[in-house]
């Protein structure tokens, strides 16, 4: 059925564009189903309907057609020029952002590697004289005898 509505689409378009200057289509059904569309009034015109075409537009239409269509053109033109430039500040945002978080990262390790405590380890370092506080270890209970 769907093939039915776009041959029937393709043969109107094709028989308002070859006669245009006609007015007046006629539909034409037979007995086995078939569609048939004509400029030419048919013999049997119990079976057939007249379809009425429009007329072309009017030059004035068309100029207004033709002035959306630029009107939607420049807007597309706007449109992708402001998505660039969106684009390009973000990407100087994230560069920046990474720039920040390298200096901050070689700010930490060079506190790290000047600090005397930790001699470059990052880790606090055992510092004589104090005493070393371990977590306590859990043993097993010792059976009973």
């Amino acid at each position: 059925m769907k093939h039915l509505y776009i041959a029937i689409t393709l043969t109107l378009s094709f028989v308002t564009t070859l006669h245009a200057d006609t007015d007046t289509i006629y539909k034409i059904i037979d007995d086995q189903g078939n569609v048939t569309y004509t400029t030419t009034p048919p013999v049997d015109k119990e079976k057939a309907t007249t379809i009425d075409v429009a007329p072309e537009p009017s030059e004035e239409r068309i100029n207004a057609a033709q002035e959306r269509h630029d009107q939607n053109v420049k807007a597309g033109e706007i449109m992708v020029e402001t998505r660039t430039e969106r684009e390009k500040i973000s990407q100087e945002k994230e560069r920046i952002r990474k720039e920040k978080q390298l200096q901050q990262q070689q700010d930490q390790q060079s506190e790290v590697n000047n600090n005397p405590q930790h001699f470059g380890y990052p880790y606090p370092r055992h510092v004589p004289g104090k005493p070393v506080v371990r977590p306590p270890v859990h043993r097993p209970a010792r059976p009973m005898r």
